[in-house]
């Protein structure tokens, strides 16, 4: 209460941090092997799921004074949700099935009470931030995190069977909130900033080889969903005096959803099917303002609501028989919602300039298939995308076969790669 506040005070430079950082990685593997003379047949299941919660703080009435230094309050989840089954049968009757679900789930929160008092009027900055996989530096998401499931199935007989139902859902909630009639107020900056990087891969590699062989009920899905918010609602100085030299409300998302299922099978009859499906639906939202709030600063205010989405989807089927029946279906979903809200503050005032923006779009973080630069020596070539500068991740897998257009290097067109 306004009689009971909880009062943080620093003398020195070094300033205020209330951080909060949770690293986690969940793993499902399961394995298995089964041969028999006249039949063989198992399953591997593999689940895994990831709901864990980084909060940092601060709460209702709490005074927090840097004095000279900076106020750091931050929320960080770095994480990892994995599900691979794998399973390998021999017999005259041979059958696999493997399944998997990675359920990344977690939750970043970052707040600020009513009332609060956050103060580095030296020449300190404030921080307010919640992060989830996402690298500041590079300005992406962090590489190797969010939910990956998949499975490989290996299958030899007279008859041989496969089939799998493998499914990676991304679903992260990031939430940055300043609440109503709190006060900061930096010699320098105030940031407060949401950055939520969701990825989902889904991948499955089938093969079977028999007199008949039968790839059935194949289905591989990656879904990225979650929502990233970021609420500003405090003031920053005042009518007749400012409380910053910049303030920044960034609301910064990325959504990646990749499925991909590789098929191989052979024999007198070959029979086979499957469908590979990538979504991606995330959801953005930037609130900025309050029926009460006074905002002003000395250069610059920028509201910023930024997702960047992507969704792949790709089906490579290989096989020989007498008698071949195929059906595989590649699909993709890609429906992002973005929301920049300014909510009628009574007085907003910068020296320079004020920015609105709601995007949907950004640097893009994987390769679509632009070479950036061949190495003929090494045997190899870099690869990037329009509108990027430098090299990205190609999302090709072992094996995967290219087909290269244009006038390139030494490359020549209309010739496969692999």
């Amino acid at each position: 209460s306004s009689g009971n506040r909880t009062v943080v005070t620093t003398t020195a430079a070094l300033g205020i941090a209330a951080d909060s950082a949770l690293n986690s990685t969940v793993t499902a593997a399961p394995r298995f092997e089964q041969f028999s003379i006249l039949a063989s047949g198992g399953d591997a299941e593999a689940t895994a799921r990831q709901d864990g919660t980084a909060a940092a703080i601060v709460g209702v009435w709490s005074d927090l004074d840097a004095n000279s230094g900076s106020v750091h309050v931050q929320a960080t989840f770095t994480g990892t949700t994995d599900a691979s089954a794998a399973g390998l049968g021999g017999a005259l009757l041979a059958g696999v099935k493997t399944n998997g679900t990675a359920d990344h789930d977690p939750t970043v929160l970052t707040y600020v009470g009513a009332n609060a008092t956050l103060d580095a009027t030296g020449s300190g900055d404030i921080d307010v931030i919640a992060n989830h996989n996402y690298d500041l530096g590079s300005d992406k998401g962090i590489a190797g995190t969010g939910a990956v499931a998949s499975a490989n199935n290996t299958s030899f007989g007279l008859v041989a069977g496969v089939g799998s139902n493998i499914t990676s859902t991304a679903d992260a909630d990031v939430v940055t909130s300043v609440a109503s009639n709190s006060s900061l107020t930096a010699g320098d900056d105030i940031t407060v900033g949401t950055y939520n990087a969701n990825v989902a891969d889904a991948a499955v590699a089938t093969l079977a080889v028999g007199a008949i062989s039968i790839t059935a009920g194949v289905s591989v899905t990656a879904n990225t969903q979650g929502s990233t918010r970021a609420t500003f609602r405090a003031d920053v100085g005042g009518v007749s005096s400012t409380g910053a030299d910049n303030l920044d409300v960034l609301a910064l998302g990325f959504a990646t959803a990749d499925a991909s299922l590789k098929k191989a099978s052979g024999g007198l009859v070959d029979v086979g099917g499957g469908t590979a499906t990538a979504n991606a639906t995330p959801d953005l939202a930037v609130t900025f303002g309050s029926s009460s709030s006074q905002i002003n600063v000395r250069d610059a205010i920028t509201v910023k609501g930024q997702q960047g989405s992507d969704a792949d989807s790709r089906v490579d089927a290989a096989g020989f028989g007498g008698i071949t029946v195929g059906g595989f279906t590649a699909v993709v979903s890609l429906t992002p919602d973005v929301d920049v809200t300014v909510d009628q503050p009574p007085f907003v005032q910068a020296g320079s300039k004020i920015s609105i923006i709601a995007q949907h779009g950004g640097p893009p973080q994987f390769s679509d298939g632009t070479i950036d630069t061949v190495d003929g020596g090494g045997n190899y070539v870099v690869l990037t995308a329009i509108g990027a500068s430098g090299p990205l991740a190609h999302q090709l897998q072992t094996g995967d076969v290219v087909v290269y257009s244009g006038t390139c290097c030494d490359l020549v067109g209309g010739q496969a790669y692999n």
